[in-house]
């Protein structure tokens, strides 16, 4: 659960203005994370909440560049307050139509996120271990 977190209520501010961010309520997440040299590698992931559903996959630097893919079905549009959450993530699931977002740095700088128009098309994975 993350209870007033500043990001996310940034996002509420500029996109899901009448959705409640101040509590949100996460299902379990399933996959397993690879820390090599100051980077998380996350296979594709999906994160479900009582907000919205969106899958993540790449690479986090926490010393260094990062670059995820992030697809947002379109489905969230659907106004889902208080929708029951699953008690476990599929990453295998392929979420529809959606819009793809790309969250990079340099490693100098701070995370900035940007439309990836050719993220539906992208052969590039982070090899998938799910457990």
């Amino acid at each position: 659960e993350l209870d007033n977190y500043a990001p996310l209520m940034k996002i509420q501010e500029k996109v899901f203005k009448n959705r409640n961010f101040a509590k949100v309520q996460l299902a379990d997440l399933n996959n397993e994370l690879r820390f090599n040299k100051g980077q998380i590698e996350v296979p594709r992931m999906q994160i479900q909440t009582n907000i919205m559903h969106l899958f993540v996959e790449g690479v986090y630097g926490l010393s260094g560049p990062t670059d995820l893919r992030i697809q947002v079905p379109l489905k969230n549009l659907r106004k889902s307050e208080g929708m029951d959450l699953p008690k476990a993530s599929d990453n295998t699931a392929k979420g529809g139509a959606s819009i793809y977002l790309r969250a990079k740095s340099n490693g100098n700088e701070p995370v900035g996120i940007a439309l990836d128009a050719f993220g539906a098309v992208r052969k590039t994975k982070v090899e998938a271990k799910i457990k």
